[in-house]
């Protein structure tokens, strides 16, 4: 195998930025938990590993010390296989498939990103609608924090949240609320197409989303709850595992 140019090292580092991942169209992966389910789903530019992986081009593929991979990790703890990705087309128009999908208003948190993209894959839910001010579905933090999951959904990026979800037709927006109805008094018996929304960490839902909903639900604290809210990435949890 090659050993990693000073070049590919310059490369993998400035990944690390969106301006560069646009530039480039490439986004980084690491370990093989992360990278092995990636690869039906993107075309594998670079891989760099401390031994030789079976089954991949050796062309493709740089030796790297541990040493090196200390430096070129964006992990605590460096797993010993860093991947490069081509970028996905998203300039061909995606519709919803299925009968529930998910729309983010604004999710900064790279770590809560991620895990809404892992969460709609095992739930089954294949399109994820990304608003203004969401965080890039392709920056290291959120792919980690996708363990794989990030080739299984549709991602969405649109400009115009509220926009895009009228004109995908949804039978019901479900959006999240303290003013909405308890989600134990909450009945999913609706039929038709669902779509639910979620806002940003602090601020929620911006007021045109809200009332673009037909319906608000609220995920109720305890009385003795001393918490101030849900972490946006837990109410989806509770509230898409019901709907799904």
């Amino acid at each position: 195998m090659k050993p990693l140019s000073q070049k590919e090292q310059k490369l993998v580092r400035a990944l690390a930025s969106k301006k560069y991942r646009d530039e480039y169209g490439l986004f980084v992966a690491e370990g093989a938990k992360v990278i092995e389910p990636l690869m039906p789903f993107f075309e594998l530019r670079l891989l760099l590993t401390s031994e030789f992986v079976e089954g991949i081009d050796e062309e493709k593929q740089r030796l790297v010390s541990g040493d090196l991979f200390a430096k070129l990790s964006g992990l605590t703890t460096p797993t010993g296989r860093i991947a490069l990705f081509r970028l996905p087309d998203e300039t061909a128009r995606k519709f919803p498939s299925g009968r529930l999908s998910v729309a983010l208003d604004a999710v900064q948190n790279p770590g809560n990103l991620g895990t809404i993209i892992r969460l709609c894959d095992w739930l089954g839910i294949r399109t994820i609608f990304l608003g203004s001010g969401t965080a890039d579905p392709f920056a290291p933090k959120v792919v980690q924090a996708t363990a794989g999951a990030l080739g299984n959904v549709d991602l969405i990026r649109t400009g115009d949240l509220l926009g895009t979800l009228k004109e995908s037709s949804f039978d019901e927006i479900i959006g999240t609320s303290l003013s909405g109805t308890p989600l134990s008094t909450f009945s999913e018996a609706r039929e038709g197409y669902k779509c639910v929304l979620f806002g940003n960490e602090g601020h929620g839902l911006s007021p045109a989303l809200q009332d673009a909903c037909t319906r608000l639900v609220l995920i109720p604290p305890a009385p003795t709850a001393v918490s101030e809210s849900l972490n946006v990435s837990i109410s989806a949890a509770i509230l898409l595992s019901r709907l799904a």
